[in-house]
């Protein structure tokens, strides 16, 4: 799309020297959602364009919620059971315990709610995914 990637996992590494479980396990998961919530403004106030991979948890904040209104949303989902396979094989994200169970149905709301549009990746790779949000992008631009 010849524009800035911004990554969440690399901003938080960048600015804190640690991966986000490490943030978690240190300060605490509230401590790593507010980060992940800053890192995600700054990278959607910066001038130049830019596609933002957030973390998840930012669209827990409604602040998030509406600033995403005035950007181009598209989320990447897949089924609980293979997000979770998903994350316990990195070892820079934070396993999501039996205690935030809640968040996950009111997340996939809001998201749902937010997005422009939606990739489920459980039945795509990688470069198909990428193939099929690049196709809807450039459709929705010629529309």
């Amino acid at each position: 799309m010849g524009r800035r990637f911004v990554d969440s996992d690399d901003q938080i590494m960048r600015r804190t020297g640690r991966t986000g479980r490490e943030v978690a396990e240190a300060d605490g998961v509230d401590a790593l959602h507010e980060l992940e919530r800053d890192l995600f403004f700054e990278a959607i106030s910066a001038e130049e364009p830019s596609v933002v991979a957030a973390a998840a948890s930012v669209v827990d904040d409604p602040s998030v919620r509406r600033a995403l209104g005035s950007t181009v949303c598209v989320e990447l989902t897949a089924p609980p059971s293979v997000l979770a396979t998903r994350v316990s094989a990195d070892d820079h994200r934070r396993v999501i315990g039996e205690d935030e169970s809640e968040r996950i149905p009111a997340r996939a709301r809001h998201f749902h709610n937010c997005a422009d549009m939606t990739a489920y990746t459980d039945v795509t790779t990688t470069e198909e995914a990428v193939d099929m949000v690049l196709e809807w992008f450039v459709m929705r631009n010629r529309a």
